[in-house]
């Protein structure tokens, strides 16, 4: 793979400590920030863990008749209509 040359500049006591681990582990410092900058974009990339939110009950959702409550699309687009009315006192 090919290599490009640049300049960090790093915070003085994060140096020190590369170059503690890349003497006790025979690797340069190039080679030790680089795997370092690898891990993280790898993990970067990773899916977001999903994680289960409590579910509450508000009540009814009642309807306005020119929303189908067996419209998916409709009752959401109305929900949203709502929250946007809530959002500019509307509501």
């Amino acid at each position: 793979m090919a290599k490009k040359k640049t300049t960090l500049m790093i915070d003085e006591n994060v140096y020190d400590s590369i170059k503690i681990v890349a003497v006790a582990e025979h690797k340069s410092l190039s080679l030790l920030v680089s795997e370092a900058l690898g891990e993280y974009v790898a993990r970067s990339k990773e899916p977001p863990k999903q994680i289960e939110l409590p579910i509450a009950n508000v009540g009814k959702l009642i309807l306005p008749p020119h929303v189908d409550p067996k419209s998916p699309s409709q009752v959401w687009e109305y929900i949203e209509e709502v929250d946007a009315a809530a959002d500019y006192g509307r509501f």
